[in-house]
Parts: C-alpha cells; structure tokens; sequence
C-alpha cells in the first residue's frame, strides 16, 4: 500500500496485492484459519487488547454498507442539484471568486463549509466533486487537477470540523475534546503547503 502507488501501480492492483499479502501472513504468521481470515474480511477485526481495541477494531465489507448509502445519497443529491439547476449560481460565484483567488482556496474553502453543514466527509467530498466540476471545467482545470485539489484540502481539513466525524471520532477513541485539534498539524500543513506548491505541478486531463 505504500510502495505500489509511489510506482504508479493501479489503485486496485495495489489494494488486491495488499489483501492478498496480508491474507498470507495472517494464515502463515499468526496462524490463523482460511475461513476467520474470510470471516475478518467480511464483517471485521475483533482486537483482543483492551489498549488498543477501539482503534483496531473494524473494517469488512459490511462496515463499508454505510459508507456506500451514504455516497448513494450524496450523489443522488448532487445529481438533483444539477439536474434542477440549483446549483447553477453557487457554480457562478465559486467561479468568480476562482478568478479573483485562485482554484484550490476556493475550492478549499468550499470543503470545509459542506463538512461543516454536513458533519461528514464523504459528503463533503462528493459535493466539493460535483458543484466545482463545472467551474473548474470552464476555467480549463482537469479531472485530475479537481481531485487533487480536494484530496489536499477537503480530505484533510474535515478532520478540523468539531462537530464532524472526521473528528469525533477519533478524539473520542483518544478521551481528549476539541481543544486537541490545533496539535493536528497535518492537517493544515497539508493545505497550506500545497497551496504555494501547486504551480510546480502538471495536471493533464
């Protein structure tokens, strides 16, 4: 997982072979059985330490059934969104202000106000996806240009939002509150660094 993508190897090449070597250690080097390594992928890990269970605890396909409703969803509201023509001035606007400040604030911007109203930041990302979509289309930005804006910006600062997911959960499996956020300094470092290195990269559409 952190190798094959420096080598550019495809996203579900990379996830397959990460399965598929994690599958061999845990049947090899932990010993465990064919079917529990299958029942792990399907509805999860189980961690026995009391320290760290809360943290290790998780994942399976079925913990991914919300994850998918609520891109569902999401989408289904962009979509209506667009197909209404609601959005139409708000795509107006974030294009002006675009040309005053530059693609990436706006869209940061943008991010940070949907994880906000949302509280979640898969919708969040997938509204900042279909709203920005069209300005960054008129304004000549790519796909690839749009998803790196949002993976530099929404991604990250929904974990800055509260009352978000993105942040309450984590702060809660840790026993500290809000006060903790300002130490994230990841967080918006990632940002703020990008945001004076973007011209140094290449997008191509």
């Amino acid at each position: 997982m952190l190798i094959l993508p420096l080598l550019k190897v495809d996203v579900k090449v990379a996830m397959g072979l990460s399965i598929l070597s994690s599958g061999v250690a845990c049947i090899l080097l932990q010993g465990i059985s064919i079917l529990e390594f299958l029942r792990i992928c399907i509805m999860g890990y189980s961690a026995t330490s009391s320290t760290f269970g809360s943290m290790l605890s998780g994942g399976g396909l079925v913990s991914m059934l919300e994850i998918c409703g609520i891109v569902t969803i999401s989408c289904t509201y962009s979509d209506i969104f667009e197909g209404t023509g609601m959005i139409r001035e708000l795509q107006s606007r974030l294009e002006e202000m675009m040309l005053k400040v530059g693609r990436f604030p706006v869209t940061a911007l943008a991010g940070l106000l949907f994880c906000a109203i949302f509280c979640n930041q898969t919708i969040a990302t997938t509204m900042s996806a279909s709203i920005l979509n069209k300005p960054y289309e008129n304004q000549s930005g790519t796909a690839q240009e749009l998803a790196i804006d949002i993976g530099n910006s929404t991604i990250v600062l929904s974990g800055l939002v509260p009352w978000a997911i993105a942040s309450t959960v984590p702060l809660s499996f840790m026993g500290v509150g809000p006060e903790a956020l300002p130490y994230a300094i990841f967080l918006y470092a990632v940002p703020i660094c990008y945001l004076f290195t973007k011209k140094r990269t290449t997008f191509h559409s």
